[in-house]
């Protein structure tokens, strides 16, 4: 312990950002506990590290809590993660895993929110039985569960030496692989003269998930991640969901399955997602490259959203959103839930981080929607009323003047946390017909 506190100043002496902790169960051993309080010692001392990165255990300790809260009540970590891989069992039993119950995940999820610690969740794409309706269902379950920060959606790659491996391993399960460039989310283009290139063994298609299933659940979880984890419309799907009993999933895939005549630029969007993903079983790169922004490897979901930003497009997206978000509720026979719509597509709006934002806002809602919205990302029982309401924005507390540093900053830096909405107050409430 010694020796690690003494690396631990060194780090934060020499100014160093960013540690990555090379340790798959940090918060198992009682030392870890030391780890976390130094480290957030000399950030206040030092202001460094900024962040210390780790892979926390899945054994739900008190110590693995603790561990956790010390990091994240001193803003040295992203977020903790609750991984699940899927939750379908066949898939599981399969690759011969187990998860924690999802009794178990629930209630690490609430005692997280309650605390306002973040925390996010993996899925992997292609496992062997897995198909497109158990993936969407398990998806739409983890969301509705109370995973509002991030499900990282991985596809899934072999590794040498392991059963996976075995050619009669993948034969059975119909496994077809493809090589790829290993590539690091938000890592740089290497173009040197030294550069050498490591090669994976992507799964990109399974005798349960064909190669057309396994575009179209890649297409599906990055309209996922576009629209709730990147917040673009994590107001409003949680609302109806709440509301309605529209479940998420329908509500993803309503944007997946539209006609590009009168949802032109969402089918751009959609159609973007399906050629990357028949891209990537070509052995194409796993992420989008943008030399303009920040010249670094985005995925696909976040490139979408920088580039509806920076080209003005988001004022199309909402109106197409609202459209479409309507005929769904009257195709669900959820008329009485329409004026919702464009209600919570206005404040979702009004509260997405964006540069060039220098002052404070006042919005007004006629239903107490942000109300429910941060009710309900808690897992806490909650209740559409006709209270209108009144809103401080506070854009002036996070200001951006430049694409490059917001790119940085909000969309890649937020990843984790899906921290991409402004922070709100309450000025004043009251129920309709009243003033």
């Amino acid at each position: 312990m010694d020796r690690i506190e003494k690396e631990l100043d060194w780090f934060s002496k020499n100014k160093i950002e960013f540690i990555f902790n090379c340790d798959a169960n940090f918060g198992i051993l009682p030392r870890d506990v030391d780890i976390a309080r130094r480290a957030a010692r000399n950030k206040k001392q030092f202001g460094y590290p900024k962040v210390l990165s780790t892979q926390n255990t899945k054994n739900a300790t008190e110590r693995n809590y603790l561990t956790q809260k010390i990091l994240s009540d001193n803003g040295l970590n992203k977020g903790v993660a609750l991984s699940m891989q899927t939750l379908f069992e066949p898939a599981l039993i399969n690759i011969k895993r187990q998860n924690i119950s999802l009794q178990t995940y629930e209630d690490l999820q609430q005692r997280f929110n309650l605390d306002k610690i973040i925390t996010y969740s993996d899925f992997i794409l292609g496992l062997p039985g897995e198909t497109y309706e158990s993936f969407a269902d398990g998806v739409a379950r983890l969301v509705k569960n109370g995973q509002h920060n991030r499900i990282q959606f991985n596809n899934l790659s072999v590794l040498p030496n392991a059963e996976m491996g075995d050619p009669e391993y993948q034969s059975h399960y119909g496994m077809e692989i493809t090589d790829s460039k290993i590539l690091n989310i938000h890592g740089s283009l290497d173009n040197s003269e030294n550069a050498i290139d490591e090669i994976q063994k992507l799964v990109v298609a399974t005798s349960s998930m064909p190669r057309d299933m396994w575009r179209r659940t890649r297409s599906f979880s990055w309209m996922t991640a576009l629209l709730h984890f990147n917040k673009l419309l994590q107001i409003p799907l949680v609302i109806l969901a709440q509301s309605t009993g529209v479940s998420y999933r329908q509500i993803i895939e309503s944007f997946c399955e539209v006609n590009e005549y009168d949802f032109p630029l969402i089918a751009e969007i959609r159609n973007h997602f399906c050629l990357r993903a028949e891209i990537i079983q070509n052995g194409g790169p796993e992420y989008y490259y943008s030399k303009e922004w920040l010249d670094i490897w985005w995925p696909d979901d976040e490139y979408q959203l920088i580039r509806l930003s920076i080209e003005g497009k988001l004022g199309t997206f909402y109106e197409e959103s609202r459209k479409l978000l309507e005929a769904l509720l009257k195709k669900t026979q959820n008329d009485n839930s329409i004026p919702l719509v464009a209600e919570s597509i206005y404040i979702n709006q009004a509260l997405l981080k964006q540069p060039y934002l220098y002052d404070d806002l006042e919005i007004e809602s006629k239903y107490n929607i942000l109300e429910m919205y941060n009710r309900a990302i808690k897992n806490q029982s909650t209740s559409l009323k006709p209270i209108k309401s009144k809103y401080l924005i506070a854009r002036s507390t996070q200001i951006w003047r430049d694409w490059q540093t917001w790119c940085r900053e909000v969309v890649w830096y937020g990843n984790k946390k899906g921290d991409y909405l402004y922070g709100s107050a309450s000025l004043e409430k009251y129920y309709a017909g009243h003033s």
